[in-house]
């Protein structure tokens, strides 16, 4: 989706929204709210749903592990919301509209205030319609009459629950949320790519008591195998439920599934790792409400809904596999993105189908983190690929969709569309104060304004605040728009080393997505004291004015200070996914001679050198020696001779596989990182979750330290036009426009990660509070002096 932004009116710029929004009461808002449950464990003997391997065998006859359905229901009248969440694989739009239908017209409300999401556990009972070509060969007649008995079954217990809930609702109830993060995903096609993040939302009643937990997680139901294989059991989320309405008695725990399309839990097994995995999430759970790590929900809903038209591909792409499968004739299928906002503070998207984590990472990322992404709500009619699984192929964007019935794989630009309505619908929520960014280089002072939306940007003035005066006009470092010879554009007579203002009174700028503007190297950076040392805190603001909407506050990005720049430190890099580790010097500032290192495990999930860990010793380089010391938890090296220099953002130390998964999810604060300096100091490092680091190459179109899937729908967007300056945007090749050969760059980068990608990491301490209000106090006025088997 590409719009102009013009004509969308704000009432006022972020830093006083800021302002507000710290000093407001933590008291939280009430509302009307019920919730309820119903078993929906089967009645007779039936087959279990998922697997194609379960055909031709028996039906299920035991029930592991009871299941339900939920229903919460917020607030009255005409504001009714309901969210449903039943362990199922998948409920199908048969199933799903006339309920929706039923209890919309009951309650005189929209169905866009209706939402039934499934768990997708393979070990519930199949229900008519869904999968329709999951077994060969078919059912028998029996167990097609006890498949339909279930559905009607589980059909008049899913209206059951809703009314018990509308019946139930009491008023005084307040409502939190946040995010915590758990680590058993995996992304199942071998991509780095997952969502790790567990949104909380806590209802506490009148009297504070906890009367309902919702939560939910981007991976599969389909931890089960083995004894339990053919047990009915809600996998994982059931045991999530279980394990978190243990720790609040009285409170019914709803648990729903993210964007986890792509996505498995790790380690597999049984019903004991289900559980494992279960009470990692009723962990983190606890951990987020004990220390008051949720905050105050408006209980004031508004839903929209949309149903848009997704076209099936009849024809392959460039770049397409050879294998994907195609519709024999044109068709399309409608489909359905529905999401909730809880005033100002909380927007909760509801996607059809098997979502892939592409699309939460990217709403994340273009949205932000006031943003909750639940898939496989109201119909489970297929996977729903990115751009880039369909250009990959295989089972999510091909083969899965004989399963589903469906002609044939989706076309190209579907995430658009999707991903498109989002923003449609969100567009009062989100409004348009982050859509350009300054880029700060951290070292060098060097300063951009950047588009990282999907939008385009028109821009007629721009102001740079920096209350500690460290912005430089002298020497040219400033490299005005008005110095670039852009017809109009006027440098205001308020330049000084706290202020550079620039404004255009008869024209405007326009930044494409993924453009930017350079502006020379006016910041001068002030580093920290030391390698190790924190940074100073960020005391840079940015705001900018859009023709007929008003004065904007941008975000500034990699400023020493803030939020995303890199660490001023070694940093060691574990991938919770593959157990690999790494150590790179992150800081722009200082390199780093060591003649030692250490990493320790309090629970000792580390491996020694034979079984994962390519210790330096091992790889070669002269003079380190293994310490004798290494165990599960702690390897040890020093250098007996000499020193080995890390330079600023350069080298990385590849450790190999020393960190074991097997084990089940990792905890970040498990892990601890101490290097030796030749000076004889030890200092302590940082450790990290996510991908390794790599060198950043060509092919980031974004500029977000990853050359992902995200690149290459800024490539799609912008095909065509001109690269203004050349090499901007999506022009890889540098040839001042987007075209094939910028295609191919990023094709030869695809996967790269850089040294400074954004990575889980332990926060250092900080008062972020205070320094973001002294942010914001420092940016008023700032336009004041200037102008105005397979598995589905």
């Amino acid at each position: 989706m590409q719009r102009t932004i013009r004509g969308i009116e704000r009432r006022g710029a972020l830093s006083l929204a800021l302002v507000a929004t710290l000093a407001g009461g933590a008291a939280g808002q009430t509302g009307y709210f019920g919730v309820a449950k119903v078993s929906i464990n089967p009645q007779t003997p039936v087959m279990l749903s998922g697997y194609a391997g379960r055909s031709g065998g028996p039906e299920a006859t035991v029930v592991r592990q009871n299941i339900v359905a939920q229903a919460a229901a917020f607030g009255d009248g005409g504001a009714t919301a309901l969210l449903l969440t039943v362990d199922c694989t998948g409920v199908p739009d048969d199933v799903v509209d006339p309920l929706r239908a039923s209890l919309a017209a009951d309650l005189s409300i929209p169905q866009s205030r209706i939402v039934v999401t499934s768990t997708h556990s393979h070990n519930c009972p199949h229900v008519d319609g869904y999968l329709p070509n999951l077994f060969s060969p078919p059912l028998t007649a029996t167990q097609q009459q006890h498949v339909e008995q279930y559905t009607a079954y589980l059909s008049n217990q899913l209206a059951a629950v809703a009314q018990q809930a509308i019946a139930n609702r009491t008023p005084g109830h307040a409502i939190s949320w946040g995010t915590g993060s758990v680590g058993f995903a995996v992304n199942r096609r071998g991509s780095s790519e997952v969502d790790h993040d567990l949104p909380v939302m806590l209802v506490r009643d009148s009297l504070g008591a906890a009367k309902a937990i919702i939560t939910s997680y981007a991976t599969h139901a389909v931890t089960i195998g083995g004894a339990d294989s053919n047990a009915v059991s809600g996998d994982w989320p059931g045991y999530a439920r279980e394990r978190i309405e243990a720790l609040y008695p009285g409170a019914a725990a709803l648990v729903m599934i993210g964007a986890g399309g792509d996505s498995n839990p790790s380690p597999q097994g049984s019903s004991a790792t289900a559980l494992a995995h279960g009470q990692a999430i009723a962990n983190e759970v606890q951990r987020l409400v004990a220390g008051n790590l949720l905050t105050p929900v408006s209980p004031s809903i508004a839903a929209f809904h949309n149903e848009i038209e997704l076209d099936y591909a009849t024809s392959r792409l460039p770049g397409d596999p050879a294998s994907a499968r195609l519709a024999p004739s044109p068709a399309s299928a409608m489909y359905g993105v529905t999401s909730w906002t809880f005033g100002d503070d909380l927007a909760m998207v509801f996607l059809e189908g098997e979502v892939v984590v592409d699309y939460s990472l990217r709403l994340k990322q273009e949205i932000g983190d006031r943003l909750w992404v639940n898939a496989y709500s109201n119909d489970v009619q297929g996977y729903i690929g990115s751009e880039r699984i369909l250009y990959e192929g295989g089972y999510e964007a091909d083969d899965s969709s004989y399963y589903y019935g469906l002609p044939g794989r989706w076309a190209h630009g579907l995430e658009d569309k999707i991903v498109g309505a989002i923003h449609n619908q969100l567009e009062d929520f989100t409004g348009v104060s982050d859509l350009l960014r300054l880029a700060v280089d951290p070292a060098t002072g060097e300063t951009s304004i950047a588009n990282r939306s999907d939008q385009v940007v028109v821009l007629d003035a721009y102001t740079i605040v920096s209350p500690a005066g460290r912005l430089l006009t002298s020497d040219g470092r400033w490299a005005s728009l008005q110095d670039q010879g852009l017809a109009g554009w006027d440098e205001a007579d308020n330049a000084s080393t706290s202020r550079l203002t620039e404004f255009n009174p008869s024209g405007s700028l326009s930044l494409p997505p993924g453009g930017r503007r350079t502006l020379g190297t006016p910041y001068n950076p002030q580093p920290p004291a030391a390698l190790g040392e924190a940074y100073p805190a960020a005391e840079l603001a940015f705001e900018y004015s859009v023709p007929g909407v008003g004065v904007l506050a941008g975000v500034v990005e990699g400023a020493p200070g803030g939020p995303d720049a890199p660490h001023n430190n070694l940093v060691l890099s574990i991938n919770p996914a593959t157990g690999d580790a790494a150590i790179q010097n992150e800081s722009p500032f200082f390199d780093a001679s060591i003649t030692a290192y250490t990493i320790t495990s309090a629970s000792g999930k580390l491996m020694p050198g034979g079984s994962g860990w390519r210790s330096l010793q091992d790889q070669g380089l002269p003079g380190w020696d293994e310490a004798d010391n290494a165990s599960p938890g702690r390897l040890t090296e020093f250098k007996t001779s000499g020193a080995t220099l890390l330079d600023r953002g350069g080298v990385l130390l590849d450790l190999g596989t020393p960190v074991d998964i097997s084990a089940g999810s990792l905890a970040l604060d498990d892990f601890h990182f101490e290097f030796l300096l030749t000076s004889g100091e030890v200092l302590a490092g940082v450790v990290e979750f996510g991908p390794l680091p790599g060198q950043l190459g060509a092919g980031d179109y974004d500029n977000d330290a990853d050359v992902d899937g995200a690149d290459f729908l800024l490539w799609q967007r912008t095909f065509g036009a001109a690269a203004d300056p050349a090499g901007s945007g999506a022009d890889g090749s540098g040839n001042g426009f987007i075209n094939a050969a910028d295609l191919a760059v990023w094709r030869a980068n695809f996967g790269a990660v850089a040294a400074g990608g954004a990575l889980t990491a332990v926060p250092e301490p900080a008062s972020l509070a205070a320094a973001l209000v002294a942010l914001a106090a420092g940016a008023r006025g700032l336009f004041a002096c200037g102008r105005g088997g397979r598995m589905t």
